[in-house]
């Protein structure tokens, strides 16, 4: 059994209130993450990379650790100096946090630490056979458009409860964005993209959450929520048939 297994085992529910439990951790300090930070000729060693205690995987901008105090949570490492720069700040991770406290699905990060000694506290999901739930893959992907511009397979994880959730929350904002999702027709949206997926999004809660200011990122989203505000149902959660999945079993 490998140092994911062993620990995804023990983790027994995913919540959206996971920061607090955090919170409640003993703060990480230099001891506990400074061998969290591999040396960049180290970087494609996956021999030395997985005989650091904890480890579990590499991106392309971050490295993965089990959490210390914590089976339930991990820990990202840049993997360069700088990498976290274009990541969400203290204000965007408000944002999202907010997002997903309403039953969107996505998995946010914690900042911690400053400078150098930066890091990501991040509930853990479990990455394999993500492609084999194509059901589940629409279903988690069709209400982050215009609000996530990468979201490939691979940026998806499944919590315990089963749900699939975005976890790479670094590329706020619209992309590449094929039909319908950057319909202008509103009600050609709602009826041909997420109705048959049953999903009902609250967006007067999110416009009335963001306001009139410039949010910077989110306001392609914001708009796409002044498009489909007078043809959704307006729940107070995002809903799948009527109930917020993403909100369900804790």
């Amino acid at each position: 059994m490998t140092a994911f297994d062993t620990a995804w085992s023990l983790v027994k529910e995913y919540s959206p209130n996971w920061r607090d439990e955090v919170r409640n951790i003993a703060p990480l300090d230099y001891s506990d993450i400074e061998d969290m930070f591999i040396p960049l000729e180290m970087e494609d060693d996956d021999e030395y990379k997985f005989d650091i205690y904890n480890f579990l995987d590499s991106g392309t901008k971050a490295h993965v650790f089990q959490h210390p105090y914590s089976q339930k949570h991990v820990v990202k490492i840049p993997t360069q100096p700088n990498t976290f720069k274009h990541r969400p700040n203290a204000d965007e991770q408000k944002h999202l946090q907010f997002l997903e406290s309403i039953g969107y699905p996505i998995a946010t990060e914690m900042i911690m630490g400053e400078g150098d000694m930066e890091h990501r506290i991040q509930p853990m999901l479990r990455t394999s056979n993500v492609r084999s739930d194509q059901k589940g893959l629409s279903r988690a992907d069709a209400p982050l458009v215009h609000l996530f511009r990468d979201r490939h397979p691979r940026n998806y994880g499944f919590d315990k409860i089963g749900n699939l959730r975005n976890f790479d929350v670094e590329q706020i904002g619209q992309g590449d964005e094929r039909f319908p999702y950057n319909a202008i027709d509103a009600e050609l949206m709602q009826s041909e993209f997420l109705s048959p997926r049953g999903i009902q999004v609250p967006a007067t809660r999110i416009l009335n959450y963001f306001g009139d200011d410039d949010v910077g990122r989110f306001n392609s989203f914001r708009h796409m929520m002044q498009m489909l505000e007078p043809v959704s149902d307006n729940p107070k959660y995002l809903t799948y048939d009527g109930k917020p999945i993403y909100l369900e079993g804790y």
